[in-house]
């Protein structure tokens, strides 16, 4: 028989065994009378009693808690003999210590006891151990109050609890919550020891972990051009996990690079490459974040979480509307029962847009000759600026990854024998929406959607500003009307000077 410190030790183990952020105590079913103690009674306090109502409860004995006659000797605990094959079962942890000892050896050691638990509930689903099931209902309470449910198992000990409900404020995750529970004693001979008082507190309000992404400052960019993303989530609430997994996956179009510059911050604080995360996946399409698990880390749940990032447009980027997508999804524990278990939340897209204008020159008098593209005929676009484009054999210049606002064309060089514009046309591209919608207006024009603007050019009819064949004809021809004009008045003067 156990002396009575090292029962209450291991009682006390069990009040650091929760679930999912619930503040928990312990408690058990099944005892052979220990004198002067209460009925066995299992309470759990709940903060929305209407999601409990209709629940099912299941409650397994794992230790029954014994005392000789009158009590003077003290306790010890039996294991239920459903459980008789858990120490072989659990060999990989417990090793050869009995499992009772490991309990009392790891009483500070919360990693070895929650695997414990996790242990436990693997083997009840294995062995198909018939659970002691309670039905809640008629549970009631104001918004701001908690309600009890109770639990009468028929021993005092130490019990495992599936709760039948999820703990966190999600209708699509069913995981339930579980713990370790003892029974309250009540004022018998084991009141006043420091035990646990078989009391377990569920926050059935947890919300589940969500990321959020936005790009910096617009959604309109040009090829070649820098945006920033940001990614925003928190720490999660991991109590009653051995591990926890929270891996954030990014992927992005063909039409964006990523720059491989990673910055995180959690409390706004900067933590850089393999102290607190690992990036097992980083190409130029995205990245997978694996944070270390926050079960084995120093921070508080709720802790605000920043991950900043860079990419930019490339030659692959789709034209609006289509966009260019920049995905992220959050991967996480859910079961802590098996924290390997995981929920994916759904994608959270970032849309960035670009646009294109295509130039096509042609030649024609008052909308004739339509079809006659004209190459080589030279423009610049500003902005940006930077460069002379010259028309290809279709008569046209595109010019991709642009973003929304007002660019001058300008014709830089005309072909001989066409006419010269003399003033630049103004193109305005004007973004309507957040999903890709665009105007655009050519020298105050109205024209839609559509991204060609056809540009046309004349033949010279009469001295036309550039030089070309027909210019040469005519300076030719004038000069030798000049020299025949000064010959004939020549002879005429010769002639009237020898009458």
């Amino acid at each position: 028989m156990k002396n009575i410190k090292k029962i209450i030790s291991v009682i006390a183990v069990f009040a650091v065994l929760f679930t999912m952020s619930v503040s928990v105590s312990v408690s058990v079913s099944k005892m052979v009378t220990a004198q002067g103690a209460g009925l066995p009674m299992l309470e759990i306090l709940v903060d929305t009693p209407h999601s409990f109502n209709g629940q099912t409860i299941k409650a397994y004995l794992i230790f029954e808690l014994l005392s000789d006659a009158d009590g003077t000797a003290g306790y010890t605990y039996k294991l239920n003999s459903e459980f008789s094959g858990f120490q072989a079962y659990a060999s990989g942890l417990l090793g050869t210590i009995d499992f009772e000892d490991f309990m009392y050896e790891n009483a500070d050691n919360e990693n070895a006891l929650l695997r414990v638990k996790n242990l436990l509930a693997e083997f009840i689903e294995e062995k198909n151990i018939a659970p002691t099931e309670f039905v809640v209902s008629d549970l009631t309470a104001d918004d701001n109050a908690l309600a009890s449910v109770i639990l009468r198992p028929e021993a005092h000990g130490l019990y495992y609890i599936d709760g039948g409900i999820s703990l966190y404020n999600d209708p699509d995750d069913t995981t339930p919550f579980s713990a370790l529970m003892n029974t309250d004693y009540g004022d018998g001979a084991m009141s006043g020891n420091g035990l646990v008082n078989g009391t377990l507190n569920v926050n059935t309000k947890i919300e589940v972990p969500t990321i959020t992404k936005r790009a910096d400052k617009q959604s309109e960019f040009i090829n070649g051009e820098k945006i920033t993303f940001v990614l925003n989530t928190t720490v999660p609430h991991t109590d009653g996990f051995e591990s926890f997994i929270f891996n954030i996956t990014d992927t992005m179009s063909a039409g964006l690079t990523f720059n491989n510059d990673i910055e995180v911050k959690i409390g706004g604080v900067v933590y850089t490459e393999n102290s607190v995360y690992s990036l097992p996946v980083s190409t130029d399409r995205g990245f997978t974040l694996a944070f270390e698990s926050f079960t084995d880390l120093s921070f508080n749940a709720g802790d605000e979480i920043e991950i900043t990032y860079s990419a930019y447009l490339n030659d692959d980027a789709v034209i609006a509307p289509q966009a260019n997508t920049n995905s992220v999804v959050l991967e996480y524990s859910n079961d802590p029962a098996d924290w390997r278990k995981t929920t994916t939340t759904p994608s959270i897209d970032e849309k960035v847009y670009t646009y294109e204008l295509v130039i096509y020159k042609y030649a024609g008098i008052l909308g004739h000759d339509r079809d006659t593209p004209l190459r080589g005929v030279e423009f610049i676009l500003d902005p940006p600026g930077d460069g002379i484009w010259s028309t290809d054999h279709d008569g046209k210049i595109t010019f991709r990854g642009l973003k929304a606002g007002t660019y001058s064309l300008t014709e830089e060089t005309a072909l001989q024998g066409y006419a010269h514009l003399q003033y630049p046309i103004i193109i305005d591209i004007e973004a309507t929406d957040d999903n890709g919608g665009f105007l655009i207006t050519v020298d105050t024009i109205p024209q839609g959607t559509k991204t060609q603007i056809d540009v046309q050019n004349s033949r010279m009819t009469w001295l036309p500003g550039t030089g070309g064949i027909g210019t040469t004809l005519i300076y030719t021809g004038g000069a030798l009307l000049i020299v025949v004009g000064i010959c004939v008045l020549f002879i005429r003067s010769k002639k009237v000077d020898k009458k």
